[in-house]
């Protein structure tokens, strides 16, 4: 019982000790390229974003001719917080 526990406990260690070969094609994947800090995009009239993480989806909203949902009211921030966390909307009270 013990033998084929060890076994069991060594197999991940096994499959990692083989030799994987990375072609170029496989360094074309974004994985494995290197990291890179990207500038944050520069909207003119830009009143929406409150953070450079929405620069960059207020860039794309806009190259696509969407605009942003006007900011939720507490209530409705409040609903969705207890539909996620619970599963199931909340009570009218």
């Amino acid at each position: 019982m013990k033998k084929y526990f060890l076994v069991l406990l060594l197999f991940p260690y096994l499959l990692l000790a083989q030799k994987v070969i990375i072609t170029d094609d496989d360094r074309q994947y974004w994985a494995y390229k290197p990291l890179t800090i990207p500038k944050v995009p520069v909207i003119s009239g830009n009143t929406w974003s409150n953070h450079p993480i929405d620069k960059f989806i207020l860039r794309e909203l806009k190259e696509n001719d969407f605009i942003p949902a006007k900011e939720a009211a507490k209530r409705t921030l409040l609903r969705r917080a207890y539909f996620d966390l619970i599963g199931m909307p909340p009570t009218p009270s």
